[in-house]
């Protein structure tokens, strides 16, 4: 129950990262300060891998 909790969880967590990341990088203005596009890349790949570590854990693999 715990690890099912926290799994649904977990995707919810990555699939938000994952929307919010693409939404800031599609309005991204890089011409003014292309050095915020870092903040961008970070939450997709934060989201990214949140969602692949969701996907190993309800598989009940272990990983890293």
């Amino acid at each position: 129950m715990v690890v099912t909790a926290l799994t649904v969880a977990q995707l919810l967590i990555g699939v938000i990262h994952i929307v919010s990341g693409t939404l800031l990088f599609a309005y991204e203005d890089f011409s003014n300060l292309p050095a915020t596009a870092a903040y961008d890349i970070y939450t997709l790949a934060y989201g990214l891998l949140v969602l692949v570590f969701a996907v190993y854990l309800w598989r009940g693999r272990w990983v890293g």
